[in-house]
């Protein structure tokens, strides 16, 4: 038995992914190495890690795109059982109203009413442009307003950065907790070169507020917030240090800029 075992698990399941890995660890005697978490679109993706030969001890993924890797022969049918039931939910960005979608006609209304819509590239958003809108009626009047988000993105990402006005994506994978800013922090809390630490945080969130107060225990607080791509730069720029927050990473994006940056 191999001392490692490697999962490649879709955006829906990534939280519950992370929640239970320890207890697998504990059980198995094995270290869970986590692939990818995105089913959608990008090299890192399932689809072309699996189209490039690379192997995996477990993946998970919704079950039409199991059927699709049991078909071309990546995955073993034998080892095929189903797991969780995902359900789809909206967000707006914080402190926007919340929004009344408790019939089918409400949510008809809401959806005719945005200004923009931000929907994934994965299973949600093919379930939403070629099922669900169609079959409301609305396809052609929200295709123009319509932004897919692929890569590794998350819908709600694109939402908090005032990108879009509301987007649609399962529930799991808007609230799964890829990103650990706090172990960041309390890293330079506990460090002692803390009084020489500026800390900049980019990036706008449900944590923000909490990271906030966290960061207040810091000699010299941290920036937190989005900044716009020319001040991004300007701080990869000036940086004399970069550090990835993900347990697990989609795209690496971040990285590849702060490498391109001299970092």
């Amino acid at each position: 038995m191999t001392t490692e075992l490697r999962v490649m698990t879709s955006g829906a399941f990534t939280g519950a992914h992370l929640a239970l890995l320890p207890q697998v660890e504990r059980l198995t005697g094995q270290k869970v190495l986590t692939l990818t978490t995105s089913i959608g679109t990008g090299e890192t993706s399932i689809p072309n890690r699996l189209q490039r030969g690379e192997l995996a001890d477990v993946v998970i993924v919704v079950s039409k795109n199991m059927r699709e890797f049991i078909d071309a022969g990546y995955v073993l049918e034998a080892g095929s059982t189903p797991l969780a039931r995902s359900t789809i939910g909206i967000a707006v960005r914080a402190g926007a109203p919340k929004p009344e979608i408790g019939s089918v006609e409400a949510f008809k209304k809401y959806m005719l009413e945005a200004n923009s819509l931000a929907y994934s590239a994965s299973v949600s958003g093919t379930y939403l442009m070629t099922e669900l809108f169609p079959r409301l009626g609305i396809l052609d009047a929200m295709t123009p307003k319509c932004i897919w988000v692929g890569n590794g993105q998350r819908t709600a990402a694109v939402v908090a950065r005032g990108e879009a006005e509301v987007c649609c994506q399962q529930i799991s994978e808007m609230l799964a907790a890829e990103k650990r800013q706090d172990v960041i922090i309390d890293a330079v809390r506990l460090s002692r070169y803390r009084d020489r630490i500026r800390l900049v945080l980019s990036g706008w969130g449900p944590t923000e507020a909490d990271l906030a107060h966290r960061a207040e225990a810091l000699p010299n607080g941290a920036e937190i917030g989005y900044l716009a791509r020319e001040a991004l730069l300007d701080d990869y720029r000036t940086a004399d240090l970069f550090i990835h927050a993900g347990e697990v990473e989609l795209e690496g994006m971040s990285v590849l800029e702060a490498m391109s940056a001299g970092l």
